[in-house]
């Protein structure tokens, strides 16, 4: 071998060499350059969702600002009361925030919800209306009103298996009602698990409870709740259309068409009602609707749910809050992001 092929062979090593160098370089920069990237995006994600909830948080502080000054004009009046008529009842368009953000939020009235939790500890209900108690009677009817573009999503029959099943779920023993649902049935399913046996922790429970749908469970929410815990009463000013129709009725399960209840849904909008009495005195209500129905309704509410939501970049957040204005004093019962309570 001469010494210049030699030495050719040398310089085309060290070019492969320097070329493998170079491009492990290369590859090495844009591994740094992307993860770089990445760390970078992170930190801008986290600082904008910080950001964002600090906003929500906000909104909060806000919702217990309206709910102060409410119970201090309360306090002024001589015939306090809760109504949709409210500065905290208000719709208030969307705020703007810097950089093209938004902010808005909403307060809700949980006390004009029915209560799950009334349906624990009571007796089975059969299939006649004379062996359910007052609240089933009402839940049964307020099934019953639920519809969509085919006619009612239910009949009686299942109506009356819900409210069993429901009481079977939150009761403290493991003997199924007729109809109703135990562990027996719960066990079955795939994946299986147990009925709760105490109160409801949230009304999204509902869907784990035999018979619900999800059609159903999407008009029902917005009706139900399960706070607060003690003493809860419904509020007349605030109780949406399909609790107003569900309320009276006596021994009966069927509810008051949407057009009965139209009239007392435009008085309420236009003036509002003077008092429980006044309200009950409606021909609306039968005598003995009344003399029952009193003892379950009230003028005032001091449990909200708080529905707020903040967009910075693009990026919507959501928080759900329960406050208590129990005595005064602002509490949050308990507060959740994404997903509603």
């Amino acid at each position: 071998m001469s010494i210049p092929s030699f030495q050719a062979r040398q310089r085309g090593a060290a070019l492969i060499v320097a070329l493998m160098v170079f491009a492990l370089c290369a590859a090495l920069l844009v591994s740094i350059e992307k993860e770089g990237q990445l760390f970078y995006q992170r930190m801008a994600n986290t600082f904008i969702g910080s950001q964002t909830y600090a906003y929500l948080l906000g909104a909060e502080q806000l919702a217990f600002n309206l709910l102060k000054l409410d119970n201090e004009l309360d306090a002024e009046s001589e015939n306090p009361k809760d109504t949709l008529l409210e500065v905290w009842a208000d719709t208030s368009p969307p705020y703007p925030l810097d950089g093209g953000g938004y902010l808005l939020g909403q307060l809700l009235d949980l006390e004009g919800r029915f209560n799950l939790n009334w349906l624990a500890g009571r007796e089975a209900a059969g299939e006649g209306a004379g062996s359910l108690t007052l609240e089933q009677r009402i839940f049964v009817r307020l099934l019953l009103t639920l519809r969509n573009e085919d006619g009612p999503l239910m009949d009686r029959f299942q109506a009356i298996a819900i409210v069993n099943a429901i009481g079977d779920w939150i009761d403290g023993d493991a003997i199924p009602r007729p109809q109703g649902a135990e562990d027996l049935q719960y066990q079955s399913k795939q994946p299986p698990y147990r009925a709760a046996n105490q109160l409801m922790q949230s009304p999204s429970e509902l869907m784990a409870v035999e018979g619900m749908s999800w059609s159903v469970y999407q008009q029902l929410a917005p009706l139900v709740t399960i706070w607060p815990d003690e003493g809860t009463k419904i509020n007349i000013h605030t109780m949406p259309r399909q609790l107003l129709q569900a309320l009276p009725g006596g021994q009966e399960l069927d509810p008051r068409t949407e057009a009965d209840a139209e009239s007392l849904m435009e008085l309420r909008e236009q003036m509002g009602f003077a008092s429980i009495d006044e309200f009950l005195a409606d021909p609306y209500f039968q005598e003995n609707d009344a003399a029952q129905l009193r003892e379950i309704l009230t003028e005032q509410s001091n449990t909200f749910l708080l529905q707020a939501e903040a967009s910075i970049a693009n990026r919507p957040q959501r928080l759900y809050s329960v406050i208590s204005r129990k005595g005064g004093q602002m509490t949050v019962l308990r507060r959740t992001q994404g997903s509603t309570l």
